[in-house]
């Protein structure tokens, strides 16, 4: 199996780890030199099944599936079977099933739940292209959820911009930012990004319409762009450590099927998805990098 496969054309590069989820470890633009996702301090750890995602290399773009991870109570069994931290995808050895050069086909199989879960990454001219196909085993239907775990690097001085009317959020628990008894109940109540040292976590409450968000980063002078459907991936969440956590400094949009991160939050919001035997669901993303703007706003 190769340990890592690029694509690459006359405006970026990308890599690719089979072994590590499949995982896209990089998206450079060749032209102005600039890396877009998040890079590991040093050498990438060893992997291992179940093991907890801070003990992991927290860079590039995984996928989040079957749960961001927690205890889930089975319905039918009473068995509350432990599901991986950030899911089970990110630490699964990909089986390459075709390479071209513009394509890479790979796929693995499930632990936790009977499925099998093909990935396809296509290079495009400015970006790539991420198509994901879970397609249940088994006998039984089963809940799932996933996200978009793509890590970006944060730059001082950068713009954040959201789906259009997206504006009610929900702080996740846990975080260093917003301060307890501070905690805002829209987007434009919250500083993005927030204070040196801290972290933060949100979700739009309600599904959004518009498919894209862009990250603008001045000081490099690139905008990048995440694309999603919002009818495979209706909820979004963001993510931003500020050297908050472990010292790093990066950023996540995370759309995903349900609301939000678990499988038990997602059942009490009503939007838990399940998977039956037999049937397919299609998740695809898109990044575009490189694309030039103006100061006075993103057009």
């Amino acid at each position: 199996m190769k340990s890592e496969i690029q694509l690459r054309n006359e405006q970026v590069r990308i890599r690719i780890l089979p072994e590590r989820g499949g995982k896209i470890a990089s998206v450079f633009d060749l032209r102005r030199s600039f890396e877009l996702l998040y890079q590991p301090a040093g050498e990438y750890p060893p992997l291992r099944p179940g093991m907890a995602f801070s003990d992991g290399d927290a860079s590039g773009f995984d996928d989040v599936f079957p749960s961001m991870g927690e205890r889930w109570r089975d319905p039918v069994s009473g068995q509350e079977p432990v599901l991986p931290d950030h899911g089970e995808i990110w630490t699964s050895r990909m089986t390459v099933d075709a390479v071209t050069e513009e394509t890479v086909r790979m796929h693995t199989f499930g632990q936790c739940f009977p499925f099998r879960y093909d990935k396809e990454l296509t290079l495009l001219p400015r970006g790539v292209r991420e198509r994901i196909t879970v397609t249940g085993l088994g006998k039984d239907p089963f809940p799932c959820l996933w996200v978009c775990h793509c890590l970006m690097r944060y730059e001082a001085g950068m713009r954040f911009e959201f789906p259009e009317a997206a504006e009610a959020i929900e702080c996740v628990p846990g975080c260093s930012w917003p301060p307890e008894g501070a905690v805002p109940s829209a987007l434009s109540e919250l500083p993005v990004p927030p204070p040196s040292g801290t972290m933060m976590k949100f979700w739009f409450r309600e599904p959004v319409k518009s498919g894209e968000c862009r990250a603008v980063y001045p000081g490099s002078g690139v905008q990048a762009i995440l694309r999603f459907a919002p009818k495979q991936l209706p909820y979004l969440g963001f993510w931003m450590t500020n050297g908050g956590y472990r010292g790093e400094h990066n950023f996540a949009f995370e759309p995903a099927s349900g609301y939000y991160d678990t499988l038990e939050k997602a059942k009490e919001t009503g939007t838990l998805p399940l998977l039956r035997p037999g049937e397919s669901k299609i998740y695809e993303t898109e990044i575009e990098i490189g694309l030039p703007f103006q100061r006075s706003g993103v057009p």
